[in-house]
C-alpha cells in the first residue's frame, strides 16, 4: 500500500511539473516557419499570388540573378568567339610557314639563311598555340557555366509549377502552365522591378540591359499555347525574355561551340 502510494505521489508530481512549465510555441517555431506558406501538395494557385509569398518572391530573385549570370556569359562568349576565330587562323598560318621555309631550307643552296627565321616563326608559333589553347579554355568555361546557369534556371520553373499549381501536375501542361504564371500582372511587374534593382545594385543603366519584352495583347494571344502545348514551344516571359532572334541565335549556341571545340580538337591533333 505505501509502494502504491508512493508511485501515485510520483506520478502527481510528474503531472504538476509538466503543467506548470509548459512549452510556448513562440519558443520553439522560428519565425521563417511563421512566415512561410506551409507547403500545399496541391498548390497555391495563381489567386494565392496576391500577395505574392516569400518563398515566390525568393525563387523570382534568383531567377533574376540567374537570367543575368547567362546575359553575361552570352557576351563573354559574343566577345571571344571572334578572337579565337582569329588566333585560329593565325596558327594555322604560321603551321604553313614552317612547312614552306622547311621546304625551302631543304631545296635551295640556301638553308642556313632560312634556320634563323624557321627559329623565330617557330617560337612565334607556340606562343600563338599558347594564346589559342587559353581562348579555347576560356570558351569552355563559358559553355560550362551557360549550362550550369541553364539547369538551375529550368529548375526554378518546375519549382513555381510545383508550389503554384501542386506536385501533380500533367508535364505535357508544363509549358500552359509557365505561361500562366507569366501571363499574371503581379508576376510580371515584381520580376521588371528586381530586375532594375539588380541593375542599379551592379551600377548599370537600363540600357544596358536588353528590356524584357512584353507581349502586346495580341501577341499574348496569338502566342498562348493550346492546352496540350508541349514545354519549350510556350511563349512567355519566361521563354521570351530575350528577343525571338536572339533566342533562335543561342539555339544553336551549344551546338556551336561543340562542333567548334571538336574541329579544334581535329586541328590541335594535326599540328
Amino acid at each position: 500500500m505505501k509502494l502504491a502510494v508512493a508511485v501515485l505521489s510520483s506520478i502527481l508530481l510528474a503531472c504538476s511539473v509538466t503543467i506548470a512549465n509548459p512549452v510556448k510555441p513562440s519558443e520553439t517555431t522560428s519565425t521563417e516557419s511563421i512566415i512561410s506558406p506551409t507547403h500545399n501538395p496541391n498548390g497555391i494557385g495563381l489567386g494565392g499570388l496576391d500577395p505574392i509569398p516569400n518563398i515566390i518572391k525568393d525563387l523570382l530573385k534568383e531567377y533574376i540573378e540567374l537570367e543575368h549570370g547567362r546575359d553575361e556569359q552570352e557576351k563573354l562568349y559574343g566577345s571571344l568567339k571572334p578572337q579565337y576565330d582569329h588566333q585560329h587562323k593565325l596558327v594555322k598560318h604560321l603551321k604553313k610557314k614552317i612547312q614552306v621555309l622547311g621546304y625551302i631550307s631543304q631545296t635551295s643552296g640556301d638553308g642556313p639563311e632560312y634556320n634563323v627565321e624557321i627559329r623565330k616563326t617557330k617560337l612565334d608559333f607556340e606562343i600563338q598555340k599558347s594564346k589559342l589553347a587559353n581562348l579555347k579554355k576560356s570558351l569552355q568555361g563559358c559553355e560550362s557555366k551557360y549550362s550550369y546557369l541553364t539547369v538551375k534556371v529550368e529548375q526554378i520553373n518546375v519549382e513555381l509549377v510545383d508550389l503554384i499549381f501542386g506536385e501533380s501536375w500533367n508535364p505535357k501542361l508544363f509549358g500552359r502552365k509557365l505561361y500562366d504564371i507569366n501571363s499574371n500582372p503581379l508576376i510580371r511587374s515584381y520580376l521588371e522591378e528586381q530586375s532594375l534593382k539588380y541593375n542599379k545594385s551592379l551600377g548599370r543603366k537600363p540600357s544596358d540591359q536588353q528590356q524584357r519584352r512584353k507581349p502586346s495583347d495580341q501577341q499574348s494571344q496569338d502566342s498562348q499555347p493550346s492546352p496540350d502545348t508541349p514545354s519549350g514551344s510556350v511563349s512567355g516571359y519566361f521563354e521570351q525574355r530575350v528577343p525571338s532572334n536572339k533566342r533562335k541565335g543561342f539555339s544553336k549556341f551549344m551546338n556551336g561551340l561543340k562542333s567548334l571545340f571538336q574541329r579544334s580538337k581535329n586541328d590541335d591533333s594535326s599540328n
